[in-house]
């Protein structure tokens, strides 16, 4: 498995954002609307998976304060996976494909 920090997902984040994702331990995101929270979810999240295999999504409780913000983070992440899956190398296919194919029924 290649480093995250070699992924599409953290390649195009802002230098703020790649900084507090190389950030060990608790780690608090605390910004105004548009700054980049969902974007940050979604990378802490696909890091976590990479980073430790043996993750599913299933282990994770993403919580937002509306339906309709769970619904647009769950497309986020849909949509990354699909992008690291198509730009992964082939022994990383199964990885995404399997993720994937847990994400509608992750909480």
């Amino acid at each position: 498995m290649r480093p995250f920090h070699e992924t599409i997902t953290f390649c195009g984040m802002n230098l703020q954002q790649r900084h507090a994702l190389r950030t060990e331990g608790f780690l608090l995101i605390n910004a105004v609307a548009g700054s980049g929270k969902t974007t940050m979810l979604v990378g802490l999240l696909l890091k976590a998976l990479m980073e430790n295999q043996t993750l599913k999504l299933e282990h994770f409780a993403v919580i937002t304060f509306t339906r309709k913000a769970g619904a647009q983070l769950r497309t986020r992440i849909r949509d990354a996976m699909e992008k690291e899956k198509a730009a992964a190398p082939e022994s990383e296919e199964k990885f995404w494909t399997n993720h994937l194919r847990d994400l509608p029924g992750a909480p």
